[in-house]
C-alpha cells in the first residue's frame, strides 16, 4: 500500500459553522478496525487523508495506542492523521491518544462540547500537546467532506449526571454507494433519541455499540441501519462478557454476519463504486512480501 499524504493543506472550518472539508477526490476508501484489545480505534483512508474513530486504549500496564494501534496504522501506510474523532472520554477510547501523537502529527480532534471540560479528556489532549486551537468542539452536528466521502456526526446531548457513554458522538460515513455507522458507547435510550432525529442512519457495516454490550445495539436502531456487516470491537476473554450473546442473537435475526476483533484481528473494507467488500486479513509478512 502507498503512503498516503496530505492533500488540502488543511483542515478549516468552512463559513457556514459545522462543516469542514478536503476536496480532492480519490476512487475508494478504506475502512479499518483495528484490534486493539478492549478498546476502539477505527481508520478512514480516503483521498490521500486519514481519519481517525477513537485512539485504543491504554492503561498502566498496557497501552494498546503504542503497541497495538501505531504498528497496525504504519503498516497501513498511515503518516499522519488529519483528524481524530474522540467519541466519548472513556480510557478505552482516548487512553492511546498521546502515544498516537507522539507516533504521528495529528491536525485536529474533534470532540462533543459536552466533555468539553471532562478532565480525563483535557488530561489526554494536554499529554497529547493537542492545543485548543487544534480542537473541535461539536455542538449537536458536524459534517465532514473528503472528496466524493461524506460524514455527518452527531453529539447527542448529555443530561447531567448522565455516564459519559451516552454523550457519545454518532458517526456515519458515506460515498453514496457504500455506508458505515459508528455510535460508541452509546446506550439504546441514546439510539432511540438519535433515531428522533429523522436521519437517515442506513448503513452496510454498523460498529456494534458499546462493543457488543446488551445495553446497545437495540432492535429498532438496528432495523434502522439495517446492517450487513457488524463489527465488535472487543478484547479476547474480556471480563465484561462482550459480544454479549443477546446482541448476537439480535444481529443474526437482522441477517447481518458478525466480525469480531478478539477474533478475527483487524478487520478492513473498502468502500467502492459497488459498495463495501470485506478485504481477507493479510499477514505482516505477506505485506512486506509485497
Amino acid at each position: 500500500m502507498r503512503a498516503l499524504r496530505w492533500i488540502a493543506g488543511a483542515l478549516v472550518p468552512a463559513a457556514l459553522g459545522g462543516m469542514w472539508g478536503w476536496s480532492e477526490p480519490f476512487p475508494a476508501s478504506a475502512l479499518s478496525f483495528l484490534a486493539v484489545g478492549q478498546g476502539d480505534c477505527v481508520v478512514l483512508q480516503h483521498a490521500g487523508c486519514t481519519v481517525l474513530v477513537d485512539a485504543a486504549p491504554a492503561t498502566d500496564r498496557f497501552d494498546a495506542g503504542l503497541r497495538l494501534a501505531a504498528p497496525a496504522l504504519h503498516e497501513l501506510g498511515v503518516e499522519t492523521l488529519d483528524l481524530v474523532l474522540l467519541t466519548h472520554p472513556d480510557a478505552d477510547h482516548i487512553g492511546g491518544l498521546p502515544s498516537l501523537a507522539r507516533a504521528f502529527p495529528i491536525g485536529r480532534v474533534a470532540a462533543s462540547r459536552a466533555f468539553h471540560d471532562h478532565k480525563d479528556l483535557r488530561r489526554a489532549l494536554r499529554r497529547a500537546g493537542i492545543g485548543e486551537d487544534r480542537i473541535l468542539w461539536i455542538d449537536a452536528e458536524a459534517h465532514v467532506s473528503i472528496g466524493a466521502l461524506e460524514a455527518r456526526i452527531v453529539a447527542p446531548p448529555l443530561a447531567r449526571g448522565a455516564e459519559d457513554n451516552q454523550g457519545s458522538l454518532f458517526v456515519h460515513l458515506t460515498n453514496g454507494q457504500a455506508s458505515a455507522t459508528l455510535s460508541g458507547d452509546a446506550g439504546v435510550d441514546t439510539e432511540a433519541a438519535v433515531l428522533a432525529r429523522g436521519e437517515d442512519w442506513r448503513a452496510e457495516v454498523i460498529m456494534a455499540g458499546h462493543h457488543g454490550s446488551a445495553t446497545s445495539s437495540g432492535p429498532r436502531w438496528l432495523a434502522s441501519v439495517h446492517p450487513r456487516y457488524a463489527v465488535a470491537s472487543c478484547g479476547r476473554d474480556n471480563r465484561y462478557g462482550h459480544p454479549s450473546g443477546s446482541v448476537l442473537a439480535r444481529y443474526e435475526a437482522a441477517d447481518a454476519k458478525v466480525l469480531r476483533t478478539d477474533r478475527d484481528g483487524t478487520i478492513r473494507f473498502t468502500f467502492g463504486a459497488e459498495g463495501v467488500h470485506l478485504l481477507a486479513p493479510v499477514s505482516r509478512k505477506e505485506r512486506k512480501d509485497r
